[in-house]
């Protein structure tokens, strides 16, 4: 693991400062290499934007009639939402128990007070959809404050990715996205030929160009790699179009798949040399490109496992919605599938770190059995709270979406996009690895995080405008 007083060192040095090429490296050097953190502390990071939802829930569950009340809760949840995912890995990254606490506590004291009507258990339970959405948009606002905060010194190393052995919070991010569109996977349909190829044109196309363009901006910018992330020419929008494109031919049976998948890379490819191909480190021209994109070729068949865990969990949710709305009293047992769903997961996770020859140590690199295992337990556990959250304001006539989660959710693809573009925008104008002042970074970054939410009204407007317009392009040709 690379010191922190070494990457000072690098960093301020007067001489050193100026050079394009030392600064590269160093921050290469900064976000490399680091050994991850405890499941506890993931399970608390993942935990206290679940609780502060919930709360701003019962908010307006209280202030139900209210026009005025309800906006300003509104705006009261999107700065909670957005300045407790800056705080929580800046500042107080210390403190996440504190903060989980405090607002587990405000969470209690609030719930008597929330205005119910008719409250009992005799209602239908929460729709599968916008409960999936929301959890899609909630990753998508952490991980926009998470890949440029892992570039300051305020964030500490052990949030970031870890290298070869361990789990950090951050490695997290990529499975819970696949596994999240795995939850809103379109339904299965036979396959043919003629669909698939529609697929890739639709789906997979506009994914594998926008992995292009980010691949040829970062080698022409000279900008900053993880190598061992992805690759030298990888990275995770290619990733989702293989996703998209292997889909169809998987939709029929995805739980099937999913085991399939995950025993297959765990079982035969990394007992059986592949873990040692990934951990190599020799020449990585060798049989290019196979050996330069390794990580990003070795991880699909795992990634495709986890996309397809999420379809098959959200296909079950939705069957036990329809049996829950048509026999009311058993309302409990949709949170109680869940449980079941979160438990074994988090029993293996914690199998993994206390008993290594059960299952094998969490490694990212490997994307092995621990990890995989892990990833699933933080999805679901995730997706469990929502649940609850949206459980607890049952009989309540305002159970709608977040605001501001409903719009990232409307542009999701377009959010993650411009997170990207003003990542790399404020890292080629700001030496981040030579900002020490917390203070200094945790401002950098509310603002970075007010102009990318703030510019969601705008995108959601030109993306309606442009599906409209698609809308009517359709009808025109079937007319």
């Amino acid at each position: 693991m690379v010191s922190m007083a070494t990457l000072t060192n690098i960093s301020s040095s007067p001489s050193n400062h100026g050079d394009k090429a030392t600064r590269k490296a160093a921050h290469e050097a900064f976000v490399s290499g680091h050994g991850g953190c405890s499941l506890v502390e993931i399970w608390l990071h993942l935990t206290l934007p679940c609780l502060l939802l919930a709360l701003t829930a019962q908010l307006r569950c209280c202030c139900h009639g209210n026009s005025r009340l309800l906006r300003l809760i509104g705006w009261l949840e999107a700065g909670l939402l957005c300045c407790s995912a800056v705080l929580q890995l800046t500042v107080l990254a210390d403190h996440v128990t504190e903060l989980v606490c405090a607002a587990a506590a405000c969470l209690l004291l609030l719930l008597p007070f929330a205005q119910r009507n008719n409250f009992d258990f005799v209602v239908e339970p929460p729709q599968p959809r916008p409960l999936f959405k929301e959890f899609q948009a909630l990753l998508l606002l952490q991980t926009s404050v998470a890949i440029l905060a892992v570039d300051f010194p305020a964030m500490p190393r052990r949030l970031a990715k870890a290298e070869s052995a361990g789990v950090g919070l951050m490695d997290v991010g990529a499975p819970a996205f696949a596994f999240a569109s795995g939850l809103l996977a379109p339904a299965p349909t036979p396959f043919s030929m003629s669909r698939w190829r529609r697929s890739l044109v639709g789906a997979c196309l506009p994914l594998a160009l926008l992995g292009l363009a980010r691949t040829l901006a970062v080698k022409a910018s000279d900008y900053q790699e993880h190598v061992t992330e992805y690759g030298v020419h990888w990275n995770f929008f290619i990733t989702l179009a293989c996703l998209r494109a292997v889909w169809p031919a998987l939709s029929g049976r995805p739980g099937l798949w999913s085991l399939v998948l995950a025993a297959g890379h765990c079982l035969l490819v990394l007992p059986f040399g592949g873990a040692e191909f990934l951990l190599a480190s020799g020449d990585r021209h060798l049989l290019w490109p196979l050996v330069a994109n390794k990580e990003g070729l070795m991880s699909l068949p795992p990634y495709c496992a986890i996309y397809c865990a999420g379809a098959a969990i959200g296909r079950r949710l939705r069957v036990g919605t329809e049996s829950t709305a048509a026999d009311a009293n058993r309302l409990i047992s949709w949170p109680l599938l869940l449980l079941a769903i979160v438990a074994l997961p988090w029993a293996l996770t914690v199998a993994s770190v206390k008993l290594p020859p059960i299952v094998t140590e969490p490694s990212r690199l490997l994307f092995n059995a621990g990890f995989l295992i892990t990833c699933l337990a933080a999805c679901c556990q995730v997706l469990l709270m929502l649940t609850i959250g949206r459980l607890l304001c049952l009989g309540s006539i305002d159970r709608s979406c977040s605001p501001v989660l409903a719009l990232i959710g409307r542009c999701s693809l377009a959010y993650f996009l411009l997170a990207n573009l003003l990542t790399g925008a404020v890292n080629l104008t700001v030496d981040t690895v030579a900002i020490s002042d917390k203070l200094v970074a945790m401002g950098i970054l509310i603002v970075y995080l007010i102009c990318l939410v703030g510019s969601l009204p705008l995108l959601s407007m030109v993306i309606g405008a442009w599906q409209q317009r698609g809308l009517a392009g359709s009808r025109s040709k079937a007319e």
